[in-house]
């Protein structure tokens, strides 16, 4: 329970804030490459099976990532608003 609120005293100032919108932006870069990597980048380069396949997985892997960053960004914000 102390680390949480540690860990939520770092968001609450300007600097934090600031933090807070990084993670928000970078969360939504990852979203966009992830995107890219699944659905345009392997019919674009015309990847064999194994090629497409491995390209699609790291486009899930990144998407996954930035879903989640996201989701840790909203909780911040929200616990801060509480």
């Amino acid at each position: 329970m102390k680390a949480e609120n540690n860990f939520l005293q770092m968001f609450n100032n300007n600097k934090g804030k600031q933090r807070l919108a990084i993670m928000q932006l970078v969360g939504d870069g990852l979203l966009v490459c992830g995107l890219v990597l699944v659905l345009s980048f392997p019919h674009l380069l015309e990847l064999s099976g194994v090629q497409d396949v491995i390209m699609r997985l790291m486009g899930i892997f990144v998407l996954a990532c930035g879903f989640a960053i996201n989701y840790l960004a909203k909780k911040i914000k929200y616990e801060l608003t509480v």
